[in-house]
């Protein structure tokens, strides 16, 4: 083979790279991964170059919601209050909820920044905190927040987008949504509104505005008495109450980890609340706290277990699916 024809094959190579496209993979090749960006709850821009492998959960509401959509083999490390579903109680913990050890997160990372996601709460935010620092070290990290069932499927929703959860984890979404459709379609402008006291905590520590409860007791068919006391979580007094005299009370039989069962007999037995109407007849409830407090899926059966309390004559016989 003279040279001037070997010259002449390199030109075709070069020419025409598809030409040996069986041999180099060609259109069976893998395409590259895209680099893509998402916003945040906080509105913070977080840019990933691909996909991550890796997931580290802040917060028990994100671990119950990585495990619905079928992320947990991705899962490496949650805190000490992540305890639903079981499994999430097998891997390993990086600290409290609001006590992340920040070297046992990049423990578990390691290296490999561009693969792995950390999702936080507002809680974590805070200057100086361990979110700041973790991004200083160059980790990517992504602010999740819910205080309304809405946003607790955009939280869903930006988690599957994130980790390529893809069509099965979006059925999980469609499936929920549904649920909490046919709750809602049953509570129309002719249902009779329900005031409610939520007590989440000993004391009279109560759910006001912008809570995950406010909205559930909203969307099933009640009235927050505590609605117009301000937002989040605080303390009401007995005259309050005794004034704002709910329908119905409801006190919560646990909160995560970290208190024991709150009972109802501290309304039931106290005789200074033997003038409500809840008490006259009755209606003081017990709920799992988890299930409304918590902004995972589970609070959908919050839902439901709420509007069968407030609303038994519409939902008594209900058999929600599960």
């Amino acid at each position: 083979m003279n040279r001037r024809f070997r010259l002449f094959l390199l030109l075709i190579l070069f020419a025409s790279p598809g030409l040996f496209s069986g041999a180099c993979g060609g259109k069976n090749a893998p395409a590259p991964e895209k680099s893509f960006t998402i916003t945040d709850h906080a509105g913070r821009a977080v840019g990933f170059s691909k996909i991550p492998d890796k997931i580290i959960s802040l917060s028990p509401g994100t671990t119950e919601i990585i495990f619905a959509l079928g992320l947990n083999d991705k899962l490496l490390g949650v805190t000490s209050f992540c305890d639903y579903p079981a499994e999430a109680q097998r891997i390993d913990q990086v600290g409290g909820y609001s006590t992340v050890d920040k070297e046992k997160v990049v423990d578990k990372i390691g290296g490999d920044r561009d693969g792995a996601v950390i999702f936080a709460s507002t809680i974590h935010i805070k200057p100086g905190g361990v979110l700041s620092d973790l991004e200083r070290l160059g980790y990517k990290t992504v602010v999740l927040e819910a205080n309304t069932i809405e946003r607790l499927f955009d939280c869903m929703k930006l988690v599957n987008e994130i980790c390529g959860g893809g069509s099965a984890a979006g059925a999980v979404i469609q499936s929920l949504e549904a649920r909490v459709h046919a709750v809602k379609s049953r509570i129309n402008a002719s249902v009779p509104r329900v005031t409610v006291m939520h007590e989440v905590f000993g004391g009279h520590w109560i759910a006001g505005a912008d809570t995950l409860e406010n909205d559930i007791i909203t969307a099933a068919g009640g009235i927050n008495i505590a609605a117009s006391t301000g937002a989040g979580y605080g303390q009401i007094n007995i005259e309050s109450i005794i004034d704002a005299n709910p329908d119905k009370i409801v006190v919560v039989s646990q909160m995560g980890t970290m208190v024991d069962g709150l009972v109802s007999s501290e309304i039931t037995d106290n005789p200074v609340f033997r003038v409500l109407d809840a008490v006259k007849n009755r209606r003081v409830y017990v709920i799992d706290a988890d299930i409304v407090s918590r902004s995972g899926p589970r609070a959908v059966g919050g839902l439901e277990e709420y509007a069968k309390i407030l609303h038994p004559e519409i939902f008594g016989d209900s058999a929600f699916p599960h």
